[in-house]
């Protein structure tokens, strides 16, 4: 591909087409479409997905920066975005099956209705003065939740509020069937990193969703990390570390379990409404779990653990990740760390 080649050509190194739309129609399964450098407008595509199969990856040519305005699949499966800078969105129709994103850098992201998307080293933020935010729910006006959404190393940062009135949150997240966001940082949300609700047109909430791994460094104006308006569950949220609580809104919430968390505070209100297991909480209530300092190295911004922090050697013996924040393996035959960061 090339700012300066034409959808009438066959996209070879020769005779470069201009469009994703147009590389993706004439790839077969497998291929490597390689862009040019440059600027491109936003890219839609609405082709036919293809069929089961190796993806077809867009990667920047050996040595190219490539910023491209928007990426909206339409239609479209078996793609992988790779190294690109996109000025505005990535958006994720329910015609979007099997799109990768990776290392990538946008400012906000929608996925309505998609399924098996994923989204790797990558980073999202800052809004812009629209007070926009990042979704994750069903298709505008339709019955077509989304499913199988998956975040991992991704940076999520900057969603602030830039009108009067408005509500701002790092991720909004209503009607989707399997989320994971794992190995991730958010941080400078205004109100929440993580709200959680019901979508309106399906009257679905979140199921089946794992967070872990994960540091929440929030918010601006808010008070909780995660907000829960309604869950369907089960939610299992497991060895993060929290700079604030999390709250319940009101809705209808079931199957939420936290387990080996490291949280600033936490309202005693909240053991009743979740199972809590091996966590740490500095001020309020630990539902069962220790009281203690957090023990974060230098918060907000280094949530690593120190030395001596009662989160080391607390974590659940039994159910834990393999691996920490930082791709450092958890112990086997002793007791794992508490949070996000396994201490060594």
């Amino acid at each position: 591909m090339s700012t300066a080649g034409s959808d009438a050509n066959p996209c070879t190194g020769a005779k470069p087409c201009r469009s994703f739309a147009r590389a993706y129609s004439v790839s077969t399964t497998g291929a490597v479409v390689f862009v040019r450098g440059g600027s491109y407008p936003g890219q839609r595509l609405d082709v036919r997905p293809k069929a089961h199969g190796p993806r077809i990856v867009f990667r920047p040519a050996p040595g190219a920066h490539v910023t491209v305005e928007s990426i909206r699949v339409v239609r479209g499966s078996y793609i992988t975005f790779r190294g690109f800078r996109v000025l505005d969105d990535t958006y994720n129709e329910p015609g979007a099956q099997r799109i990768t994103y990776a290392w990538i850098k946008m400012r906000q992201f929608f996925v309505r209705g998609a399924d098996h998307i994923t989204y790797r080293y990558s980073e999202v933020g800052p809004n812009a003065a629209d007070d926009g935010m990042n979704w994750i729910t069903a298709a505008y006006g339709t019955n077509d939740g989304a499913s199988d959404i998956a975040f991992d190393h991704v940076r999520i940062h900057d969603f602030k509020k830039h009108n009067a009135g408005a509500h701002v949150d790092c991720i909004g997240i209503d009607d989707v069937r399997g989320l994971v966001i794992s190995n991730s940082r958010f941080w400078n949300c205004e109100h929440f990193s993580i709200i959680f609700g019901k979508d309106l047109a399906t009257g679905r909430a979140a199921r089946h969703v794992l967070i872990q791994n994960t540091f929440f460094d929030c918010c601006y104006s808010g008070y909780y990390s995660l907000g829960f308006g309604d869950v369907e569950g089960p939610m299992l949220i497991r060895f993060n570390s929290f700079t604030l609580g999390v709250g319940w809104l009101g809705g209808t919430v079931r199957g939420v379990v936290f387990d080996s968390n490291v949280l600033s505070n936490n309202n005693s209100a909240n053991c009743n409404d979740a199972v809590w297991r091996y966590n740490v909480v500095a001020r309020g209530s630990a539902c069962g779990g220790r009281r203690a300092s957090t023990g974060f190295r230098s918060p907000p911004r280094d949530l690593h653990l120190r030395v001596g922090a009662a989160a080391v050697g607390y974590g659940n013996p039994r159910r834990h990740p393999r691996l920490d924040i930082d791709g450092q393996r958890r112990p086997t035959g002793r007791r794992p760390d508490a949070g996000a960061d396994e201490r060594y």
